[in-house]
């Protein structure tokens, strides 16, 4: 486990960062123009696709054995790291109590994107293959 977490956080902070930039891209910008559910829809792939490349790239740099154990592991820990970057951005910017923050959870709404969460924490399970440099 020990061997895991400064990738996790790595991979996780590196995601969220870009998450946060086109998160905000998607509500300033994307949301009006085409609906927040649009938005959504074509936000989590670019997002998938963005955590492919980052898991990769950790996993090309940092000894996580390429194994099914400590790549699920490191995924655990990146999602919790990810979910707790998200209720802190819940409860500092939008002024959501940590209850509301889990309530939306339980929204058909959220689904999707919680589905991308879970799909992001799998990703260094689901590249087994990538290896340290």
């Amino acid at each position: 486990m020990k061997g895991v977490v400064l990738p996790a956080l790595f991979y996780a902070l590196t995601v969220f960062a870009v998450g946060f930039v086109l998160g905000t891209i998607r509500v300033l910008i994307v949301v009006p123009w085409i609906g927040e559910t649009a938005a959504l829809f074509a936000e989590i792939p670019i997002m998938i696709a963005v955590s492919f490349l980052v898991a990769k790239w950790v996993l090309s740099r940092w000894p996580v054995t390429p194994e099914l154990k400590p790549r699920l592991a490191m995924g655990l820990v990146a999602f919790i790291v990810l979910m707790m970057c998200e209720a802190a951005i819940s409860l500092t910017f939008f002024g959501n109590s940590f209850t509301d923050h889990l309530a939306h959870y339980l929204k058909p709404q959220a689904w999707p994107g919680l589905a991308g969460q879970l799909l992001f924490a799998a990703i260094p399970a689901l590249i087994l293959g990538v290896r340290p440099n």
